[in-house]
């Protein structure tokens, strides 16, 4: 926290630090002139320059400072000292409603009550023309006194203008039109909300109506597994009817509520008093016949909070982050899901199940930092490059490679240390003594270096009896000495999670498959098998299973190539996973060269690398499914594909040969990724062309059909560019092997020219050099670049740009190279810009493109709390 007990804020002493939350910091303080305990919310020091948010904190101010209801909290005063704007609100000791829920449905006395003054409060904030937009259970207080409301930071101000560019809270992705952005918590939103549109007294009922379900029932009205499925429930579908879950409750109720959940707000209470007035009745048909009970939270529930810390919720997620481990409530398992800012790749939970860190960047992938009691995520500075984040145990430190080195840097940023060689780390686990465990390269067993930094050793052994040609994904167990992990081998009934220890390089196999483990008290293992996330009970005195699997959730995505599973686990066991639904949908299709779509050449699928015959009638793509993919053939003018490759591992990249009758493609099935040769029109054994211990693909076949151009990973010079003879006798020949990554190579029609992708200038640009002497360079993108693709006649070049368009560059490509400007064609829309996206005709007029089908939206991370026991709410 940034302020100290004992600063003083114009008449106010900060006593103690409460919590904090994306958009306050909030302590207990003390009002020296009347002598009583306040709460004091502040802008965090990090956001104070930035006009958004300062903004939106002080229309807050201006929201609250118009009500004066007992049911809404109390807003005493508003400040400033030097640079720091503070707003002074009532202190409370009470449980929050989200709090409540937790052991299960109100009941009905306490229900009326409750949403009678909750109701009473909104018609009162109605009336002086604040709209809440964010109510939850997070943001009731049931004090002894009665309900309070709290939390206006989402208020909206009817007759002022909506704020644009205001960073969205709970559902975490763009507007889903220009008109105004979406606002609040998921599963509390009414369609107008979802919709973009503007926001009035009737979407306070709608999330009103969301509560009394709630209250009554233990469950929300609308939840699904994902949050496209939350989505779906809340436009499209009406929730079980209360009576169905809750024979007890009331017929009235069931109606009321109904009505408070239409879709169109027209069919809603027009007014909150209404609302008031029909519950009022039901409180007074339930009091004549005897059930009528006093207002107080259950007793197991009647814990201290103060009304700052029920504002500063975790509104960056679906529902309340509630820790129930040291707490007398029964544990119930809560699902939950965040949208991060951008499309996460790898991701971790801290230990203590506080933060996630994970990898994300539309240009350059960094580490980012969610607390998950904070609605948004901020990115680390220095991080460039991340890749394989892990935790300190403490949860103050993530490591993580980037660059060829091994690095860790502060949950709050600050310097980062490089503490060993690493050229392509796969996994880590750290210790509490200082002992990290990591696999510095594909083709490696664990290695452990200190904390601090020094040279690395190899703590497991590769075993060739077995097979093995990879140890990866380690995690230590609560001992700190003992550790798992998952050994790939090139026989896959060898693969399987095994146990090693600090003290010898033996290891023993625990279990059989292909997936990253995890530890979590009070003794689970957790991997992925057959799609579905599994948890099996697991002594660690003894290293052995002792129980059967149960599974935790379904279509985790996965990857077979790395055996990457999307799923990570804090010590705990809060879990956190994504699943295949996050992955995006591809379709291919002809583009002209103005952006128009013509002639669908596939269904909808995940795609990548499109290459085109020479005549341009058939294309050749990688198909995703599953985790794992294989090469298919379309017929680009019917649409008709087949499927070319079968084995289970991961085959991908296909290169036509230059009369069609061949393709290459790269594959996993004998280790990281070698080049294979099969016939286009199948039937016949795939055969080696390059096969080694480095990662590499093909990225081009000479039009005279005697050379193919790869490019591959070194672990001391990054990616290179190789050639190889296609009769596949003779040596591989270095094109271009420098500090840098070459990658994407293409060789010009007549064969004098390559163009290819590099890093040097500190970004991806677009080069050609002359070939075969690599002699001359020009750059053609002018800023940033991939995908380098020749006309067939050699007089344009095309490439992708780094915000995504599809580039044209005139070049002359006889015996001197010459290039003319560079020119936008249209936004291509590309699934993965670190792939091949698309191809070109041989008349350069049209260009098969794989293009994403949908909004490019970050994909959720799902949660799941408080397991094992009890059932999802």
């Amino acid at each position: 926290m940034a302020l100290a007990p004992g600063t003083r804020l114009g008449s106010y002493e900060i006593l103690a630090a409460i919590g904090r939350g994306g958009m306050g910091e909030v302590y207990r303080a003390a009002d020296s002139r009347l002598g009583r305990t306040l709460a004091i919310k502040v802008i965090p020091a990090e956001v104070a320059g930035d006009a958004v948010r300062r903004e939106r904190f002080e229309r807050e101010a201006r929201a609250v400072a118009r009500l004066n209801h007992p049911n809404i909290c109390i807003l005493h005063d508003v400040g400033r000292e030097g640079d720091v704007d503070f707003l002074v609100l009532e202190y409370l000791e009470a449980p929050t409603l989200a709090e409540c829920l937790l052991k299960g449905p109100l009941p009905l006395g306490h229900l009326l009550r409750a949403a009678i003054e909750i109701a009473d409060a909104l018609d009162h904030a109605h009336r002086h023309g604040v709209v809440h937009r964010d109510l939850k259970p997070a943001n009731i207080m049931l004090a002894p006194s009665g309900v309070k409301v709290l939390d206006f930071g989402l208020a909206r101000l009817r007759g002022v203008e909506a704020l644009s560019g205001l960073s969205t809270v709970g559902v975490g992705a763009p507007p889903l039109t220009g008109a105004e952005e979406i606002l609040g918590t998921l599963q509390y939103m009414a369609p107008e909300q979802l919709q973009g549109r503007e926001a009035d007294p009737r979407t306070d009922i709608f999330a009103l109506g969301a509560l009394i379900y709630e209250m009554a029932t233990g469950h929300r009205p609308f939840e699904a597994n994902t949050r496209a499925g939350t989505l779906g429930a809340i436009l499209h579908r009406a929730p079980p009817p209360i009576q169905d879950l809750q024979p007890e409750m009331p017929r009235g109720l069931d109606r009321i509520v109904a009505r408070c959940l239409e879709k169109d707000a027209e069919n809603r209470w027009q007014t909150a008093r209404d609302l008031k007035h029909e519950l009022e009745w039901i409180a007074s048909r339930s009091a004549s016949s005897g059930r009528r009970s006093s207002f107080r939270a259950p007793v197991a529930l009647r814990v201290t909070a103060s009304v700052a810390a029920a504002a500063l919720a975790a509104t960056a997620v679906s529902l309340t982050f509630v820790h129930l481990r040291d707490s007398a409530v029964d544990r119930r398992v809560v699902r939950l899901s965040i949208v991060p800012p951008q499309t996460a790749g790898d991701f971790s939970l801290s230990p203590d199940g506080r933060f996630m860190a994970f990898v994300a960047g539309s240009d350059e992938h960094r580490l980012w930092i969610h607390p998950l009691d904070s609605p948004t995520a901020h990115p680390l500075g220095g991080t460039e490059g991340a890749e394989w984040p892990f935790w300190s145990p403490d949860s103050h430190f993530i490591a993580f490679g980037a660059g060829g080195k091994l690095k860790k840097i502060g949950v709050a940023g600050g310097a980062v240390q490089t503490l060993c060689d690493a050229r392509a780390v796969i996994g880590g686990s750290w210790n509490r003594d200082g002992v990290i465990l990591f696999t510095p390269n594909n083709r490696t067993p664990l290695y452990q270096v200190a904390a601090t930094g020094g040279q690395p050793v190899p703590v497991t052994r590769l075993d060739r009896v077995r097979g093995d040609n990879t140890h990866r994904y380690p995690q230590f167990l609560p001992d700190g000495r003992h550790f798992l992990f998952l050994a790939r081998s090139s026989r896959p009934e060898n693969n399987g999670i095994y146990a090693g220890s600090l003290d010898s390089t033996a290891s023993i196999r625990i279990v059989g498959g292909d997936s990253p483990v995890a530890y979590a008290a009070p003794g689970y293992l957790f991997f992925v098998r057959g799609g579905a996330l599994l948890a099996q009970p697991f002594d660690v005195s003894s290293l052995r299973m002792t129980g059967e699997p149960v599974q935790v959730a379904q279509d985790i995505r996965y990857n077979s190539g790395d055996s990457y599973a999307a799923f990570s686990v804090s010590a705990h066991g809060e879990i956190a996973y994504q699943t295949t639904a996050a992955v995006p949908r591809t379709q291919i299709a002809w583009f002209t060269r103005t952006g128009q779509r013509d002639e669908i050449a596939g269904a909808a699928g995940r795609f990548s690398d499109p290459s085109l015959t020479r005549d341009g009638t058939r294309v050749a793509v990688t198909r995703w499914a599953d985790g794992t993919s294989d090469v298919w053939v379309l017929d680009a003018a019917r649409g008709t594909s087949s499927r070319l490759t079968l084995d289970p591992a991961v085959d991908y990249a296909p290169v036509w040969s230059p009369d069609g009758r061949s393709i290459l493609f790269a594959s996993t099935r004998d280790g990281p990724s070698d080049i294979y040769r099969i016939a286009s029109g199948g039937g016949s054994r795939e055969a080696p062309l390059v096969a080694s211990s480095a990662v590499k693909h093909a990225t081009d076949w000479s039009l005279d059909g005697q050379l193919v151009v790869y490019e591959s990973r070194d672990q001391q010079t990054d990616w290179d560019l190789w050639t190889v003879p296609a009769a596949g006798v003779g040596k591989a020949v270095a094109f271009l092997q420098t500090k840098f990554a070459e990658r994407l190579g293409r060789l010009a029609p007549n064969g004098r020219w390559m163009a290819y992708v590099s890093n040097e200038s500190g970004r991806d640009e677009v080069y050609v050099r002359g070939f075969p002497a690599s002699s001359g360079k020009w750059m053609i993108s002018a800023a940033g670049g991939t995908e380098p693709r020749w006309r067939r006649d050699g007089e344009e070049l095309f490439y992708v740009g780094a915000d995504h368009r599809l580039m044209v560059v005139p070049v002359v490509t006889g015996s001197q190279f010459s290039q003319g400007l560079p020119r936008a064609l249209f936004d291509a829309r590309l699934m993965d810009d670190r792939a091949w996206g698309y191809d070109v005709a041989p008349d350069g007029k049209r260009f098969i493109v794989s293009f994403e089908t949908g909004p490019s939206t970050p994909a959720p991370i799902d949660f799941v709390l408080g397991w094992p026991g009890g059932t999802a709410r």
